[in-house]
């Protein structure tokens, strides 16, 4: 427990508590806590109180049962970076608080209740952290109006916010990467908060295997499609950042896959290989060598039975004469 004191440098230490936080800071400021463990089984891992100026990097803060973060009256210029957080609860004991982290990407989110007043508490995962996709899931202990800040974005971009998978917001980020703030309404049902890059464009020309320009090919992505036009030159534009399956496709040739990852305006080209049946020459010359074979036994078969039923013929003629 940091109280009543000033500029603390805490590193690589363990804290742990039963009821109390693993680690705690009261009434305190200007601190760096670097890879520090803090651990409870019913308090919380990392619990702050009057909290100000204070960088947290690195270590992990978890608890059994309680919350990973306790936080009370801890304002700005507080922040946590890559301190292991998966999905971990957050128990806010008042709406000035504010909590800022980063995991590890250089993107900061910035967390701050809005209304009601009374204390709450949110299981939060971590899906993903980049500056051109971020994403988390939030559930509540109770119905809150939350105010989130992104920053250490993409400068002068244009971002979407989704609410679910309702669009609620669409800003574009300053020069130095930061987003208008934006509120979220939450009940106690999980919900994903989704910020992403988009205006995005992919393009590119569609060729043979002998470089020539392929005219109408067709190019799906997603759910989207396009033809090449006759330099074979293919545009998407106007997409959000994401993973995305591009396929080309034209009748006569093979299909071509490609996945990419879309982040920025992207150039891809597909080179298309003219689709070939397979030659079935060796299995034809096969299959007509087993039929000569069996011809040829069948053939055998018979004059055999031929000649043995003219033995037989013979020998009843032989028999026939004796009897005389």
């Amino acid at each position: 427990v940091y109280e009543y004191s000033n500029n603390n440098t805490l590193t690589n230490n363990i804290g742990t508590g039963y009821a109390a936080p693993g680690i705690m800071l009261y009434l305190s400021s200007d601190n760096i806590l670097t890879d520090n463990t803090g651990t409870s089984n019913a308090g919380a891992g990392l619990g702050v109180d009057s909290l100000f100026n204070t960088t947290i990097t690195g270590g992990s803060y978890s608890s059994a049962s309680g919350d990973a973060y306790f936080i009370k009256d801890a304002y700005n210029n507080n922040t946590l970076n890559n301190t292991n957080f998966t999905t971990r609860k957050i128990y806010f004991e008042d709406i000035a608080s504010v909590f800022e982290y980063d995991n590890g990407a250089g993107v900061w989110l910035k967390t701050q209740i809005v209304s009601p007043l009374a204390e709450v508490r949110t299981n939060r995962t971590l899906l993903k952290w980049t500056d051109y996709n971020l994403s988390w899931s939030e559930t509540w202990s109770a119905d809150k109006q939350v105010q989130y800040n992104v920053s250490g974005l993409l400068p002068n971009r244009d971002y979407l916010v989704y609410n679910g998978t309702a669009l609620d917001y669409q800003y574009t980020s300053d020069a130095s990467g930061v987003l208008a703030p934006f509120t979220i309404n939450f009940t106690t049902v999980a919900k994903t908060v989704t910020v992403s890059l988009t205006n995005l464009n992919v393009s590119g020309h569609v060729y043979n295997e002998l470089g020539l320009a392929l005219q109408d090919a067709r190019i799906d992505m997603d759910s989207n499609y396009a033809f090449s036009d006759a330099s074979g030159y293919y545009n998407f534009s106007s997409l959000p950042a994401g993973e995305y399956d591009i396929l080309a496709r034209k009748i006569g040739y093979e299909n071509n896959t490609n996945t990419t990852l879309l982040y920025s305006d992207t150039v891809l080209n597909f080179t298309m290989s003219e689709f070939r049946p397979p030659d079935y020459t060796d299995l034809i010359t096969g299959i007509m060598g087993m039929v000569m074979v069996l011809l040829a036994v069948v053939i055998v078969s018979r004059k055999r039975k031929e000649r043995k039923e003219n033995r037989t013929d013979i020998n009843k003629k032989k028999g026939d004469n004796n009897s005389w």
